[in-house]
């Protein structure tokens, strides 16, 4: 019990602190913006990898999200999605903070779409508003699933990116893909390429 108040007051403070003004409503969560350029790392891109995953270095987060990931191209750092995540031993501490992020998301954003979905693994809700996605999700171990610790394998995610149908969401693919090409024109002589 405790820790649920803990993590609800974290919840409340994530989305009520003068230090995350900025909301999903201006593409911004946990400190970082859709958008923006990510200065906080050279962490390289692996070499098969259109796109960075950084763990952020500064975030302003609750206590109760772990970590967070930002995921950028790889040469101008544009950010394209934030996330934060935490994991939990149990499946019903996971679905409560699931519950509690879910509930304060739909009070906070009320004007925005939202869609809620329940499947053997995965509870989740997705709320939409203009050219952005905020979804929040509460997954369990299961076949293929990436567990970092045995001890908690239940995850909960909180994440914004842009709608998938939206300009933005092409620009910033596009941008990737022309990152991608030119890292790839970087390795190779025109020769290795010339035909491919």
């Amino acid at each position: 019990m405790r820790k649920a108040r803990a993590a609800m007051f974290a919840a409340i403070m994530l989305f009520s602190s003068a230090a995350a003004m900025a909301d999903a409503n201006d593409g911004d969560l946990f400190g970082y913006a859709l958008g923006d350029t990510y200065t906080e790392t050279d962490e390289k891109p692996k070499d098969d990898a259109r796109l960075v995953l950084i763990a952020a270095q500064n975030p302003v987060k609750p206590t109760g999200i772990e970590t967070v990931y930002v995921l950028v191209t790889p040469i101008s750092r544009t950010i394209g999605k934030v996330a934060g995540e935490t994991w939990f031993a149990s499946g019903e501490d996971a679905i409560l903070a699931y519950e509690r992020y879910r509930s304060i998301l739909r009070k906070k954003y009320i004007n925005w779409e939202t869609e809620y979905r329940r499947e053997q693994h995965l509870q989740a809700g997705q709320f939409q508003s203009g050219i952005y996605t905020l979804s929040v999700h509460a997954s369990g171990p299961h076949r293929g699933s990436l567990v970092k610790s045995p001890d908690r394998p239940f995850q909960l995610v909180v994440a914004l990116s842009y709608r998938p149908s939206v300009a933005a969401a092409a620009e910033f693919e596009s941008l990737a893909n022309d990152e991608i090409k030119q890292i790839a024109a970087d390795q190779f002589s025109e020769e290795e390429v010339q035909g491919l």
